[in-house]
């Protein structure tokens, strides 16, 4: 079977997770997590961040982090990985499902359009018309590589009185380019940003995600409520209510021998998606590669196969058939039994793009003869079906 993303893990990882087990230091208190941590912050260009259990908490926390009042509403896209909807729910927050671009990131000029026509800012709060409460965040999900905003869009949610929660879970990575030739990582334009290192992304820590934080005082915060919120440790004096989601020493190794070779995991994805680019050009009438915009330096995280003529299902059946795992895109979480009771804006992109985006394999373990063997599957599927 060739796998739609599998770990890459080396003897480097193993040797350092060696070293925690005879040291005895398993817990985050050891020294790994924080040379992780630092090592993030250099890369990425966060003043500061702060590891956990995983992407999902990390999203979790960053209410807690803002403040975001309960029965507050959360601009969310539908087309995404359900973590950021549960964040909303579990934080007593609702949904507000909003559209995607043919790109899978969120639609700003629908987006835009809509608060204009069905929100008022009164009291320095952003209210729905339509159900009296306060809109008070967006999540913004950075997925397949891309970078969905910019710092012009950040400036327009603090005008509208918005937090911005970047879900960048699939975009360790990923910069954008400015005019000036400077870069900025996705992550490090809204209030808080969020990573996750599962076994499918880019690097792994077997499980465990990361915090993007501008403050000192919000990631001595974090920390507190990560560590159960504890005062005093020798009395076990706890003034909030905190939460067990520290990422353990061992997770944090493997973390950051991987880090170490991650330039070298993004040219190997760089180099799987010119493969399909150039292994489907002669498809162009049935499919293509969806390309990262030009002002993107993408990590190419999976490749997205556009099914022109229809039939994805039927596509990636037939590939699971041939030994090749694939993947849909997520239901749409509007369509979601749980939360189809809340307000949603025109969707009519989502539908589209859940009818016709597949995820081909796209992990570094790739061998060429396996690239090679999903081309020739996918174009002899074409050739056999023509009228």
């Amino acid at each position: 079977m060739i796998k739609l993303s599998s770990p890459n893990l080396g003897k480097e990882e193993l040797q350092s997770v060696n070293k925690c087990i005879t040291s005895s230091w398993l817990s985050s208190s050891g020294k790994y997590t924080k040379k992780f941590e630092k090592k993030l912050e250099s890369f990425t260009g966060s003043k500061n961040v702060v590891t956990c259990q995983s992407g999902s908490a990390a999203l979790f926390l960053s209410f807690k982090l803002l403040n975001i009042k309960p029965k507050s509403e959360i601009f969310v896209p539908s087309i995404t990985f359900v973590s950021p909807v549960n964040a909303i729910i579990q934080n007593n927050c609702v949904p507000l499902f909003i559209d995607v671009n043919d790109k899978n990131q969120i639609e700003i000029n629908n987006l835009k359009m809509f608060i204009d026509k069905n929100t008022i800012i009164k009291n320095k709060k952003l209210l729905n018309i339509k159900t009296g409460r306060q809109i008070s965040a967006i999540i913004i999900p950075h997925l397949f590589g891309q970078c969905a905003i910019d710092s012009n869009f950040v400036s327009f949610c603090k005008k509208k009185k918005l937090f911005v929660i970047e879900d960048a879970a699939e975009g360790l990575g990923v910069f954008l380019k400015k005019k000036n030739k400077d870069i900025k990582h996705v992550g490090t334009f809204g209030d808080i940003g969020c990573l996750s290192f599962n076994v499918n992304k880019i690097i792994t820590t077997g499980g465990g995600g990361a915090l993007l934080l501008k403050s000192n005082s919000m990631a001595k915060y974090a920390k507190y409520l990560i560590n159960q919120s504890k005062d005093n440790s020798e009395f076990y004096y706890h003034n909030e209510t905190g939460y067990n989601l520290n990422l353990p020493n061992i997770n944090s190794a493997i973390g950051y021998e991987q880090l170490k070779k991650v330039k070298k995991f993004l040219k190997k994805k760089k180099e799987i998606y010119k493969s399909y680019k150039n292994g489907f050009k002669n498809l162009t009438n049935n499919v293509e590669i969806i390309d990262p915009d030009k002002n993107i330096e993408s990590n190419y995280w999976l490749n997205i196969l556009k099914i022109k003529s229809g039939g994805v299902k039927k596509l990636y059946y037939f590939l699971k058939k041939n030994k090749i795992e694939t993947r849909l895109l997520w239901y749409p979480n509007h369509l979601q039994k749980d939360f189809k009771k809340y307000q949603k804006t025109n969707l009519n992109r989502t539908y589209l793009n859940y009818k016709c985006h597949l995820c081909l394999p796209s992990g570094t373990n790739l061998t060429r003869n396996k690239i090679n063997k999903v081309i020739k599957v996918i174009t002899n599927y074409y050739e056999n079906n023509k009228k």
